[in-house]
């Protein structure tokens, strides 16, 4: 049997039709459709919003990436003119101020917009970026501690960029940096001690001295127009022409390592008496006793390790020669009108005896202008007894302990005792505990020989983001 139907009841008792439940369910379904919608709409503009923020998240980000174009640029201007000595003076075309803006010191600079500045592209980003570099001193010339803001004896420099990329995307990023760039600015310059009981005559540009402990002058040292300064003090100044300057700021003199020249070298010695050369990356001889010499030079049999070359003749071989231990020349080898072209590096002391005629090697095309300069570097000590007046030596004399000239020389060039004092490693003759010129020895400097032959030391202090 069919059961009837159930009548549905409304409020107060009404019986609902079946019609009116069907329309109260629409009703409910098309309300909770238009909530769905609502909310889907909301959530496709919060998508849309967000797509937004981090899309111009990314472009600020590439923005600020993009900055380490211009900073490397600027860093690159800073290095070279520290290279070349003109980084006291300002340089505009290259976007370099050796001192502060007078006004609006605090970024953004006054020295930095749209129209100023040194414009780069990054045409892989589509950002055009300036920047201008700033010294952080209070006037242009020589830095002093109480004008710049200085790190380790060197001032500062500030990077500022101003990057503009897509979207009206603006970005500017400071970088604050030290850079310190060994050029000598003198013809003689030694981190300990000078002595001049003999006489010392220096000429050229860069006429002057420099110790970081002290000068003392027992004969005489003829540097009219130059100066002898000391951050210690400059002893005997009846005895010196020029200006004594005691108390000065110590210079930082960098390390070096005669290992990073050997891939130059024309021959080289070994400690174990044999002869390498580079023309025909061969081994060309063994000479590791006197009765088996080559070209005059043998090993010697005690240690430590010493090549030796007692001859006067024969003058040779020519090039640049890197010895694995030390050097010593007792014989006047070439003569006044026929001078040996040789340059020595030696991982031990130099020490020659006999009549210096020598003329530096500049013949190795591979080689940094810098590198064809030396004429003596030595981990430890170069002494001179001999004479070269006659016959002047022209290169860059430098050591890692002391320098010693004794006999009567001109040298066009300049020296450079790095650590002088130091303790003697193992391995190294010691000469010398002092850089000192006992005979008569005139120095014509020539300032642009050592230039660019030390790697800059680079140090990024500070980076940030400017708000603007």
């Amino acid at each position: 049997m069919i059961q009837p139907a159930t009548p549905i009841r409304g409020g107060a008792g009404r019986r609902l039709s079946r019609p009116c439940q069907r329309g109260a369910s629409l009703f409910f379904a098309l309300t909770a459709l238009a909530g769905l919608s609502l909310a889907g709409v909301a959530m496709l503009r919060t998508a849309d919003t967000s797509s937004l923020v981090a899309g111009n998240i990314g472009f600020h980000s590439a923005a600020v990436q993009a900055s380490d174009l211009a900073q490397e640029a600027a860093l690159a201007t800073v290095v070279s003119l520290a290279n070349a000595g003109t980084s006291i003076a300002d340089n505009t075309g290259l976007g370099y101020y050796a001192s502060l803006a007078s006004v609006a010191k605090e970024p953004p600079t006054s020295r930095l917009s749209d129209a100023n500045g040194v414009s780069l592209s990054d045409t892989g980003t589509g950002n055009a970026l300036r920047y201008v570099i700033e010294r952080m001193c209070n006037a242009t010339g020589a830095p002093t501690a109480t004008g710049c803001v200085m790190d380790g004896g060197n001032p500062l420099h500030r990077i500022t960029t101003l990057v503009r990329g897509p979207r009206n995307t603006s970005e500017m990023v400071q970088a604050m940096i030290m850079v310190s760039v060994f050029s000598p600015n003198c013809a003689i310059m030694t981190k300990g001690s000078l002595v001049v009981p003999g006489t010392a005559t220096i000429t050229g540009t860069g006429n002057c001295v420099f110790s970081n402990t002290s000068v003392d002058v027992g004969g005489l040292l003829d540097n009219a127009g130059g100066y002898a300064a000391s951050a210690g003090s400059v002893g005997t100044t009846s005895n010196i022409t020029g200006t004594s300057t005691p108390s000065q700021p110590a210079q930082v003199f960098p390390a070096f390592n005669t290992n990073d020249y050997r891939q130059y070298a024309d021959y080289i010695f070994r400690s174990n008496g044999q002869i390498w050369q580079r023309s025909t990356n061969s081994v060309v001889a063994t000479a590791n006793n006197s009765g088996a010499k080559w070209n005059g030079w043998y090993r010697d049999s005690s240690s430590p390790v010493r090549w030796i070359h007692p001859d006067s003749t024969p003058a040779g071989p020519t090039g640049l020669l890197y010895f694995e231990g030390n050097v010593g020349i007792s014989g006047s080898v070439g003569t006044a009108g026929s001078r040996w072209n040789v340059s020595f590096i030696a991982e031990g002391a130099i020490q020659v005896s006999g009549e210096c005629y020598f003329s530096n090697y500049v013949g190795n095309v591979s080689a940094p202008q810098a590198v064809n300069n030396l004429f003596m570097m030595a981990r430890g000590d170069i002494e001179l007894n001999g004479n070269s007046s006659s016959t002047p030596v022209s290169g860059l004399f430098i050591t890692n302990e002391e320098f010693k000239f004794n006999g009567n020389n001109t040298i066009n060039g300049n020296l450079i005792a790095l650590n002088a004092n130091n303790t003697d490693p193992s391995g190294l003759d010691n000469f010398i505990n002092s850089n000192e010129f006992s005979g008569t020895t005139t120095v014509n400097y020539d300032p642009d020989m050592a230039n660019n032959l030390w790697q800059p030391v680079i140090k990024r202090v500070q980076w940030r983001t400017v708000e603007r």
